[in-house]
């Protein structure tokens, strides 16, 4: 039979990791619920753009962008992030919000907001200007991201543009995939240290009802009425092995090598 302290390690260890993957499933929530839906789409109509949701995934084509806007640094721990200025045309205007892409792959997404410039003075017609796939949650601006954000607008002021029509929301597909997959080794973290802390009580539940119901030891063949070992035990919880070989010895008539064999494996003999 399994220890008391063996069940009591695993469901520690279990308690562990429940609390580490919670921790990140709180970070990833989001990515997560949004795996389960079917994507949207901001360009669709029938979509309501004043109503975005965190757990929103969005899937797009797109022609048209303007210039980066933002810039996450992440001083070194990471590739840094850049926000473009991504306009959502509609029957009643055209709405802005960001679009937030990784350093790395920021080149095509750089041509196209200066295509766009292009476009806007007519160097360049519609029909000339190529499309970007995206795909990825939408999240919320943080207050430097909105500051940022805003502070774009208020220099194009003499563009004309509707602030009632600025989302303080992103598209998100920086790292988009790393976040879900960080959602579902958690998530399955989650029911591995669920798994170990029922496991490790069950040992101990286990061992305690041994315990109570243990009325003989046997010992090398030998059942022992179990209150004889009483002592010994006393011996061995006070670390006073010697006493103890001594006391088990006298009891059993094992020698000393014998009798400290049992000793060192007490538990699997008195519960």
């Amino acid at each position: 039979m399994k220890s008391k302290e063996t069940g009591i390690t695993i469901a520690a260890l279990g308690g562990v990791l429940l609390v580490i993957a919670l921790i990140f499933l709180c970070f990833t929530f989001y990515d997560g619920v949004a795996s389960f839906k079917k994507p949207i789409d901001i360009f669709d109509a029938d979509y309501d753009i004043k109503n975005l949701k965190l757990t929103d995934m969005n899937e797009s084509d797109i022609k048209l962008l303007f210039e980066r806007y933002y810039k996450h640094d992440y001083s070194g721990n990471g590739t840094d992030s850049y926000f473009y200025v991504l306009p959502v045309v509609r029957d009643d205007g055209t709405y802005y919000m960001g679009l937030r892409v990784s350093e790395d792959e920021s080149a095509d997404y750089e041509k196209m907001a200066e295509d766009t410039l292009a476009y806007l003075h007519r160097e360049l017609d519609l029909g000339s200007l190529y499309s970007l796939h995206i795909k990825g949650r939408i999240a919320k601006m943080d207050y430097n991201n909105e500051s940022a954000f805003k502070r774009w607008f208020k220099q194009q002021n003499s563009e004309g543009y509707d602030r009632n029509k600025l989302l303080y929301y992103y598209v998100n597909i920086d790292n988009g995939n790393s976040a879900l997959g960080i959602f579902w080794v958690m998530l399955i973290g989650t029911v591995v240290g669920i798994v170990l802390i029922v496991i490790g009580i069950s040992i101990v539940l286990k061992y305690n009802k041994a315990k109570r119901e243990q009325v003989h030891v046997v010992i090398k063949g030998v059942s022992y009425p179990k209150e004889v070992f009483n002592r010994a035990n006393m011996f061995i919880d006070n670390r006073e092995n010697l006493f103890a070989v001594q006391e088990i010895s006298n009891i059993t008539g094992l020698d000393a090598k014998e009798a400290q064999a049992i000793v060192t494996y007490w538990k699997r003999y008195y519960l």
